[in-house]
């Protein structure tokens, strides 16, 4: 992808407190004008960081995906 491309996508967090007193973080990628390879390797990753971040969150350690890689669409 050329780094002058604008993808214009927006990113949402919110969180949602729990009737058994934990929080449920939900998390939106919208606003993709057409499915695309980057669409889709945003989206295996965002699942990928998502799943870490609650893994350390947990106290079970974070691991970084993958190899340690930020991001592989540069």
């Amino acid at each position: 992808m050329d780094r002058s491309t604008r993808i214009d996508t927006h990113i949402t967090f919110t969180f949602e407190p729990r009737a058994d007193g934990g929080t449920t973080m939900r998390f939106n990628h919208e606003g993709w004008q057409q499915e695309t390879d980057l669409m889709y390797g945003c989206s295996t990753n965002w699942g990928a960081y998502l799943m870490s971040l609650k893994s350390g969150a947990e106290g079970k350690g974070f691991s970084p995906f993958p190899a340690g890689e930020i991001s592989r669409w540069r």
